[in-house]
């Protein structure tokens, strides 16, 4: 699916699922949500919510999608420091007062 086809099955303010466009295209999900990122990252005012995939109605509904997307990306860098504590702390000879078991 090309971004152009993805385009073509959105309507401003009313979300689909990706399982549904893949569906009525004939294509897996994944090439939809391909073709929902080349869309989002060449600036097409796609926005996704847990009933789909949609064009923003307005710009305050693509300020609201860029904070949850923001919101979302600092979520993950707290998890990736406490994975890379972890890891720190896994390589040290002791780690939580235990041995570690040889993998």
């Amino acid at each position: 699916m090309t971004p152009a086809q993805l385009a073509a099955q959105l309507r401003v303010g009313v979300p689909r699922s990706i399982g549904d466009i893949a569906e009525d295209c004939a294509v897996s999900r994944r090439e939809v949500e391909r073709a929902a990122e080349a869309l989002a990252i060449n600036g097409y005012p796609i926005v996704a919510g847990p009933r789909g995939i949609a064009v923003a109605a307005s710009a305050e509904q693509l300020r609201v999608y860029r904070q949850q997307l923001r919101d979302r990306v600092r979520s993950q860098m707290r998890r990736v420091r406490g994975v890379e504590r972890a890891l720190r702390a896994y390589e040290q000879p002791l780690t939580f007062g235990f041995e570690r078991e040889a993998a």
